[in-house]
């Protein structure tokens, strides 16, 4: 599957990360650089996230570390324009 991904580098527990993307349904992920590492070589992963049919989505950071969101790609979808921003 394809997908596109945005590293958000080093962030803290707490830190809320906003997700905006264009009116259509988005398989979104908010990952660790671990899981992120995982999923990239398909395997078995946890996250916080799922499918979303409108926009913003918003994400609380679980816990501190370098982390990456995951937006996956339909083959029918044309490229998915999304922004990211951490609030806090």
């Amino acid at each position: 599957m394809k997908f596109k991904y945005f590293n958000l580098k080093y962030l803290i527990e707490g830190n809320i990360v906003e997700i905006s993307f264009q009116d259509t349904q988005n398989n979104i992920m908010l990952l660790d650089a671990n899981n992120f590492s995982k999923y990239r070589f398909q395997k078995s992963f946890s996250f916080v996230g799922g499918i979303y049919y409108s926009s913003p989505v918003y994400f609380v950071v679980p816990s501190s570390g370098i982390w990456y969101v995951i937006i996956e790609l339909n083959k029918s979808q044309n490229p998915v324009q999304v922004t990211v921003n951490i609030l806090q």
